[in-house]
């Protein structure tokens, strides 16, 4: 095999810095047709769209049979020695029973957590990690040139006392994700002791990720206190705490940080990651399920966010016409990932579907999910005749393949709206369910959409 080439050494470093952001990827995947391999990069490609939440079931289907078809002929080559040493290590010869099938339904290697791959590259799961960390076959592996491909090893440890005297070798530094739950940080009295220890031990700046299940909002707080420039993902659900989790983050030199999940902030959470200086790698942030209303849309389609962050969803935050109004005119809807453009269980109206579909920038998206808009206790939101005719009438509703407008206050007037447009060529599946909508709106949609109407 020939040595890996500066070039490529180089592109897999962007990736893993970037885990969030398409860009990267795509480019390595040019890269890689360009240089005589377009089997990885259409693998990559593949994996890349399969990554994004899409309605498209049939597309999904067809992305995942691709997927396994090409692993299926290459993953031997593009993974080397590592699938059998695995294998041997998880299921000693000896104590086999028979044949371990290498291909599960969907993903090989996912049935046993040994390996995967995510977004076209490589993700390790160790069970038995002080074993096979130990391992020669191991460590010979990570030496060979295949290991530049290799982007997170997933540890869990008992306690951070093992992860603090574990022997990591060179190869995995800035490539650990470390997930610590309640039995590994120990009680609400301990978890300062232990945050410090494992911020003061050489293993600490090995990790690019860091993940809790418990008591996630002291350790946020403690862990600020120590350096974070080296990690690149930070999973904490903070609960009632998440408001001073993300002032804690806001003042950290979080520079490299491309994804961060801390549970539901308000606008004044949301507020201060906007103004953090340090935030300027952030690409992903999930921020479903957080009160942040209007303000706090507005305030981000105002930041300097609005130009970095590639994957953020929208459902159950709060927002109204005047959010969706901040969102149309915003540069957040020019970097987001398609193809689903999300907004369910929000108040918005018909003013803010107006304003959206007057962007030229919806045509970057395949689906549009404005379900449950209206307050069923209050009877706030929801979308109405006017706006769905607006919709109907913009010609850059003209990629929308799925659109979902279930439990809103649409009549037959929007209905036919709707069967009439010279636009909605593409689409292949609406719900307008729970709606207003009479028998006689019911015909002209599946006049006009068949089956793809739900009613």
């Amino acid at each position: 095999m020939d040595p890996a080439s500066p070039e490529l050494v180089a592109l897999l470093a962007a990736c893993r810095a970037r885990p969030a952001d398409d860009l990267p990827r795509l480019v390595l995947a040019d890269w890689l047709d360009e240089n005589g391999d377009p089997d990885r990069a259409e693998f990559v490609r593949v994996q890349v769209e399969l990554s994004h939440p899409t309605a498209d079931a049939r597309r999904t289907a067809e992305l995942r049979a691709r997927q396994t078809d090409l692993l299926k002929s290459h993953f031997r080559m593009w993974l080397g020695s590592l699938t059998g040493m695995l294998l041997d290590l998880q299921f000693p010869p000896a104590a086999r029973e028979g044949p371990k099938p290498i291909f599960p339904k969907d993903q090989p290697g996912e049935r046993y957590n040994r390996w995967a791959f995510r977004r076209g590259l490589v993700s390790l799961r160790l069970r038995t990690h002080a074993e096979w960390l130990s391992d020669a076959r191991i460590r010979a592996w990570l030496k060979s040139d295949l290991h530049h491909w290799l982007e997170q090893v997933d540890l869990t440890f008992s306690g951070v006392d093992d992860f603090v005297k574990a022997d990591l070798p060179d190869e995995l530094h800035g490539r650990i994700h470390l997930t610590l739950g309640i039995d590994a940080l120990g009680t609400l009295h301990t978890v300062a002791r232990q945050c410090r220890q494992l911020a003061l031990s050489s293993n600490y700046t090995a990790l690019r990720s860091l993940e809790t299940d418990g008591l996630s909002g002291l350790f946020v707080e403690q862990i600020t206190n120590a350096e974070v420039s080296h990690l690149i993902q930070l999973t904490a659900p903070c609960g009632s705490e998440a408001d001073r989790a993300a002032s804690h983050i806001a003042s950290a030199p979080f520079t490299s940080l491309s994804s961060l999940d801390i549970g539901p902030i308000s606008a004044s959470g949301l507020r201060a990651l906007i103004a953090s200086p340090y935030l300027g790698n952030l690409t992903e942030l999930n921020l479903v399920g957080s009160p942040i209303g209007d303000a706090g849309m507005s305030a981000l389609c105002r930041s300097r966010l609005a130009e970095t962050l590639r994957s953020v969803e929208f459902a159950n935050t709060g927002i109204t016409d005047v959010g969706v109004a901040a969102l149309a005119g915003s540069p957040l809807i020019v970097y987001m990932h398609g193809p689903r453009l999300n907004l369910m269980m929000n108040r918005i109206g018909d003013a803010g579907l107006t304003a959206l579909v007057e962007s030229e920038h919806l045509l970057r998206f395949s689906e549009l999910v404005l379900r449950e808009n209206r307050d069923p206790m209050t009877g706030i939101g929801g979308i109405g005749d006017e706006g769905v005719i607006a919709l109907a009438e913009s010609p850059y509703s003209a990629n929308l393949r799925f659109l979902d407008f279930w439990r809103n206050r649409i009549t037959d007037r929007g209905a036919f709206a709707l069967a009439r447009s010279p636009h909605l060529n593409s689409v292949v599946d609406l719900s307008v369910k729970e709606n207003a909508v009479t028998a006689a709106g019911a015909a002209a949609l599946h006049e006009r959409f068949g089956d793809a109407a739900k009613v």
